[in-house]
């Protein structure tokens, strides 16, 4: 399963890479002024509609809620990136999380598919990748349980 594990860092990387940027984006202006303002627009629409109120009780402030995401982004990707096995499918799945709670922001805002699609896309390809990294471990597991008899 060679190719796999290259898919698995493949995409790995390239996912990482992606989250970090649009982490930083959210989080630090001086990456870039126009998509920070861009983002300070949007979660102002955001925060009202905040997928977890309902569950929690807990509407987070705009600014808030951008930081958290974007800190959420920041710190998963790399661990994305760096780690196999058990810590890179948890960042895996909390940068899931995240794109599932952005994709449920736009639907219940009633955007159209256009505005959100980058999420969407984002979304198939983690899932993807996730279900790379459980193939791949299931199939040492077999193998080492082959071994083992």
């Amino acid at each position: 399963m060679a190719y796999g594990k290259l898919v698995i860092t493949i995409a790995s990387v390239t996912l990482g890479i992606i989250f970090i940027y649009k982490g930083a984006v959210k989080v630090f202006p001086e990456v870039n002024e126009f998509a920070y303002q861009d983002f300070v627009q949007r979660f102002h629409r955001f925060s009202p509609v905040f997928p977890l109120a309902d569950l929690t009780g807990f509407r987070p402030s705009p600014d808030l809620y951008r930081q958290f995401v974007g800190w959420t982004e920041l710190i998963a990707s790399p661990i994305l990136i760096l780690f196999r096995g058990t810590l890179g499918a948890l960042a895996n799945l909390i940068l899931f999380g995240v794109m599932v709670g952005g994709v449920l922001t736009h639907v219940t805002l009633g955007d159209p598919l256009v505005k959100f699609a980058t999420e969407v896309s984002l979304m198939i390809v983690l899932a993807c990748l996730y279900a790379l990294r459980w193939l791949e471990d299931y199939q040492a597991r077999r193998a080492a349980k082959k071994k083992a008899q």
